[in-house]
């Protein structure tokens, strides 16, 4: 029911992301032009280059454009904040490796650490100012959560997931970007580390959740490597970006309404893309 809950609230977070974008473009086009006494449209000054409404799709421009397709990578800070019970996890192993730590102690953390991603990513345009993108990522992250002056606890988490995306291009060369990421967790791993001893515990974190659910923004800036050399040729599009997440269910569930695990995500990434061209005639 968290997952659900999760859904629901990134959709609604995107669906008003749009409608701004939209209701900004509709008052910058009804301020660009007038009805001549023949009924025909003027502009003002050159049509400007703004957030497209998104009511209606250009079917000429997505038949004369096709998907483009490349890679993307990044690393990226990922902010844990956790306040919860050690009791879900190995007790004995806890009060064992930390000699005076109780397992019923709570954990009041908020840390940082670099992770890394890595996927393929696709982009489709229905119009000339905003396409929809779908990555597949992977992503690996470790942190280490402090249990006392003695003790760690190092936390490894993998993830593959999708990444559903709006793409708005500002103008030639920047683009914003608004979606929602998917992520499974496909390992969940803690290891219990003490000062006191070189011995260690390694275990699945209990109550893992199936899956974390993250409204995303962001921008990016496409830099063209390459020039179409024919009408139905494409070209080569390098594009860095910065994104930001925030996790909007919890890491592990069970928790009761006090405790909390959330993890928020900067990411420097970029992109190498092939970008093509379809019946495009001279």
């Amino acid at each position: 029911m968290r997952i659900h809950s999760a859904t629901l609230k990134a959709t609604l977070f995107v669906a008003l992301f749009i409608f701004f974008m939209n209701a900004h473009n509709q008052q910058a086009f009804a301020q660009n032009y007038f009805i001549d006494n023949e009924g025909s449209i003027v502009w003002c000054t050159n049509p400007p280059y703004s957030f497209a409404p998104l009511s209606s799709v250009d079917i000429d421009y997505v038949h004369n454009h096709a998907v483009t397709v490349g890679i993307v990578g990044g690393l990226g800070v990922n902010i844990h904040s956790a306040r919860f019970r050690l009791a879900p996890f190995d007790q004995r192993s806890i009060i064992m490796r930390n000699p005076g730590v109780n397992a019923s102690s709570v954990l009041n953390v908020v840390t940082n650490s670099l992770g890394s991603m890595y996927g393929i990513n696709i982009e489709v345009p229905l119009q000339e100012q905003f396409s929809v993108g779908l990555r597949f990522l992977g992503g690996s992250n470790r942190t280490t959560f402090q249990t006392d002056a003695n003790g760690s606890m190092e936390i490894d988490l993998s993830t593959i997931g999708i990444e559903t995306l709006g793409i708005f291009n500002i103008d030639e060369f920047f683009r914003a970007y608004a979606g929602i990421s998917f992520s499974g967790l496909s390992e969940t791993v803690y290891t219990l580390r003490s000062q006191l001893s070189p011995a260690f515990s390694r275990s699945e974190i209990p109550s893992a959740s199936f899956m974390i659910v993250s409204p995303i923004l962001g921008f990016g800036v496409d830099l063209p490597i390459s020039e179409t050399t024919s009408p139905k040729s494409g070209r080569w599009i390098v594009t860095p970006e910065l994104v930001g997440m925030i996790g909007i269910n919890q890491m592990i569930e069970n928790l009761s309404s006090q405790e909390f695990w959330s993890l928020a995500q900067i990411r420097l990434g970029f992109s190498v893309k092939y970008q093509w061209t379809s019946n495009v005639r001279p």
